[in-house]
């Protein structure tokens, strides 16, 4: 019982005509990115070789901190909770660049936290929290279009799971709760 977002991430390599064992090769381009997003949104633009490979171990350190506990325990796992962490890091750097540019930003947040709730549903909450807090607090500053654009690029994806739920049982909800109810009861009555 998944998404459709993660039935299509992990196809991603079949439907190119490259081997299933390329997406561990996409798993780790993830992380080069948020890495590459982490240092852009805390390192200073002017940084001796010392400030940069400070900064360098400090993102390591926090990428690590947010990824050990999720590496080991599903494939689908890893990519969402890197999907996120690219997200927080363009959220942190938003005011670096132009107003259009922010628009952009904001737009690839919410597509960002859109794929990471397409790919592990476990997300969904977190990332609504999130994007209602942070476009109120955009809204309170006057910057409408940047809210709007979160919150569209947010809901696209859930729009298509909502969509695909809508489609496979006739149910409007985000997964069919056939599927989730055997889930939960399953999880409920299992101490492992």
């Amino acid at each position: 019982l998944r998404p459709v977002l993660c039935q299509l991430w992990f196809s991603l390599p079949e439907r190119l005509g490259l081997p299933a064992e390329t997406l561990i090769f996409f798993h780790a381009l993830l992380f080069f990115a948020s890495v590459a997003l982490s240092l852009y949104a805390m390192m200073p633009r002017s940084s001796s070789r010392l400030q940069k490979l400070l900064f360098i171990i400090i993102s390591l350190s926090i990428h690590s901190v947010f990824l050990l506990p999720v590496f080991f325990h599903s494939l689908s796992d890893a990519p969402t909770a890197l999907f996120v962490l690219c997200g927080l890091w363009i959220l942190i750097s938003l005011n670096n660049t132009s107003a259009r540019g922010n628009v952009l930003k904001a737009a690839l947040v919410g597509g960002l936290w859109g794929c990471a709730i397409g790919i592990r549903a476990y997300y969904l909450y977190p990332a609504l929290l999130a994007a209602t807090t942070w476009c109120l607090i955009a809204i309170y500053q006057r910057r409408y279009a940047q809210s709007f654009a979160l919150i569209s690029a947010l809901m696209l994806p859930i729009g298509l799971q909502y969509h695909a739920t809508w489609q496979y049982s006739d149910e409007f909800s985000f997964l069919p709760t056939k599927g989730t109810q055997f889930w939960i009861s399953y999880h409920d009555n299992n101490a492992y």
